[in-house]
């Protein structure tokens, strides 16, 4: 296979490409089963404060698992993106109803270009979440916690998620750690690493044909010098209610509350620390 990418842009994405080769060997242990081996040659260059050129052999080892039907389990090994990391999908339906979602990546992008991937690869269900559509597992598009960057990341991301789902409701939790270490910055621009820790509770009921509600509730950990030398911590729920007047027009209404507490610089010095309260009424 052959993965060809190049950017056209401004910062670290100026003139940036990705070139991947890889040849990949499976063998089956039988029909639940197959070892995967791969081989390859990656040409990575990015622009930034300091450029990034990687040109490295890459190579992969690992397992393809398909214990029952509907899951999936893949673990590797792998060299890729000029260093060494596990990688981690899996999805399994632990009964009827409920089914366990859970993955570890690491790799080396940008913020835009990994919302891009997110998007590239997921689908809606029938609640209208997102979802792999591979697996079918739950998956966030953009961490919203953390701070919008332009630079060149390491982002090592590790998820777990559960969802059950009945005829007409529809449970999840989730737990999601991500961590980003600045590579390079782009030009004119601060950079810096972060990491953050979640907890995301969600319901849906579908009322009616046209009608349903949901409730969410998040809280999130950030570690930041975007927010002093400490961390923030966040507090968030929503309510919402949709409704579906005719195949192209639908409405809803949200109620949303945040709260979130500053911590490093002590209790509002230099507009930093205290707490911020935030409510929002939302009609569309």
């Amino acid at each position: 296979s052959i993965t060809m990418t190049e950017d056209t842009g401004t910062g670290v994405l100026n003139n940036a490409h990705q070139y991947f080769f890889d040849n990949t060997v499976r063998y089956a242990l039988n029909r639940h089963a197959l070892l995967i081996a791969s081989g390859g040659y990656e040409n990575l260059r990015y622009a930034g404060i300091p450029p990034t050129r990687i040109d490295d052999p890459t190579w992969s080892i690992g397992v393809d698992l398909t214990p029952a039907q509907n899951a999936s389990i893949i673990i590797r090994y792998q060299h890729r993106y000029g260093f060494n990391a596990p990688y981690i999908v899996a999805i399994y339906p632990i009964t009827a109803r409920t089914t366990w979602a859970a993955s570890y990546t690491d790799e080396l992008s940008t913020q835009q270009q990994q919302i891009g991937a997110s998007v590239a690869g997921s689908s809606l269900n029938s609640f209208g979440l997102p979802i792999s559509g591979v697996g079918g597992s739950p998956v966030l598009l953009t961490n919203q916690a953390l701070a919008i960057q332009s630079g060149l990341q390491r982002q090592s991301v590790m998820s777990f998620s559960s969802t059950t789902t009945f005829s007409r409701d529809s449970i999840g939790f989730s737990l999601l750690r991500e961590n980003q270490k600045l590579v390079a910055a782009a030009p004119g621009y601060a950079g810096f690493s972060q990491n953050s820790l979640s907890g995301t509770v969600n319901y849906t009921h579908q009322l009616s044909e046209a009608a349903s509600f949901s409730a969410y509730l998040d809280y999130t950990k950030l570690n930041s010098i975007a927010v002093g030398t400490g961390t923030t911590s966040t507090y968030a729920t929503a309510f919402t209610y949709n409704y579906q007047f005719d195949p192209s027009l639908s409405g809803y209404a949200q109620y949303l509350l945040t709260n979130q507490n500053l911590y490093g610089y002590g209790q509002n010095i230099n507009g930093f620390g205290g707490t911020s309260l935030q409510n929002s009424v939302i009609i569309g």
